[in-house]
């Protein structure tokens, strides 16, 4: 006769279903390469002095400039992509339904470079910019970028912000531009974006062959390059008066799930839901775990 405790299966799983997204996806591994001759609905605006910018496009890139001065002036251009440039491509959900992982584009400088390059990204729902700083460009020629969306490798918003509210400002991104600021210089300059892209986790591929898709393992916060790196849960205890004691693997910013079924014919319920992440373990008791018959476990990550 079977007892309580004898037979657990524990799987962790990524799934959302109780989630609503207020945008639709981006779509992954876009990229705008303005071969049309067009500027594809790109824009262009300086905020520091609240004026528009034209942008051109000489035949296959996007082209931004500085007009001669007399005497330098402090000058801003931002070029950037709303939802009516590139056919919507890079504006809405970056997060759950695209799992962007990247940003990379290529950027030229005809003859000097800008004082200040920086990539942003910014939320519809609360219009926060976040910002992230480039290293300085070659002159004279291309240089190729490519900038981690992971709010550790740098990016910034003016006051404020965690990880958190980055990762929660990716699931309804408003537009996604470049930054450049006018060198010291009084004299003419030109820089061109070419190849714009961003590039997501892919639900076909699975980098490192551990059986969790490259999607799955950005969603869990897993490594997708590590086969090591695994969404994992385990018992702890069986025996204890307060039920049954579940630990899994978690990563920053993230909500579980736990739903549980006493036989594998039948559908899992949610017995849990909305467990704040407490990485790098989360532990937590099934006090609905009683009397002699078996539990079986899934973790889902909500968001």
């Amino acid at each position: 006769m079977m007892k309580r405790g004898d037979i657990l299966a524990l799987g962790a799983v990524v799934g959302g279903a109780a989630l609503v997204y207020l945008a639709a996806a981006a779509t992954p591994d876009a990229v705008e390469s303005w071969d049309s001759g067009s500027v594809e609905g790109w824009v262009g605006t300086d905020p520091l002095n609240a004026y528009d910018v034209s942008l051109s496009n000489p035949g296959d890139r996007l082209e931004v400039s500085f007009a001669k001065k007399t005497r330098p002036v402090p000058e801003v251009r931002i070029i950037r992509a709303t939802a009516a440039a590139s056919a919507g491509d890079f504006s809405g959900d970056y997060w759950w339904g695209a799992a962007i992982t990247n940003i990379s584009f290529s950027l030229y400088c005809e003859t000097h470079v800008p004082a200040v390059l920086q990539v942003y990204v910014a939320n519809t729902n609360t219009d926060n910019w976040w910002f992230y700083p480039l290293e300085t460009p070659v002159a004279g020629g291309w240089t190729q970028y490519q900038v981690p969306l992971d709010y550790a490798a740098g990016w910034q918003l003016g006051v404020g912000g965690d990880a958190g509210q980055f990762k929660d400002d990716l699931a309804n991104v408003a537009w996604i531009g470049v930054e450049l600021q006018r060198n010291v210089s009084t004299s003419k300059q030109v820089y061109a974006v070419d190849n714009f892209a961003v590039n997501g986790a892919s639900k076909l591929a699975d980098s490192d062959e551990d059986g969790m898709d490259d999607w799955a393992e950005f969603i869990a916060g897993t490594n997708p390059n590590d086969a090591d790196s695994l969404f994992l849960a385990d018992v702890l205890s069986t025996n204890t008066p307060d039920g049954f004691v579940l630990q899994w693997k978690s990563a920053g910013n993230r909500v579980y799930g736990v739903h549980s079924t006493t036989n594998l014919l039948l559908d899992f319920e949610k017995v849990a839901t909305g467990i704040p992440a407490t990485p790098p373990l989360n532990t937590w008791v099934d006090e609905a775990a009683t009397g002699q018959v078996p539990y079986f476990y899934k973790i889902e990550v909500e968001q």
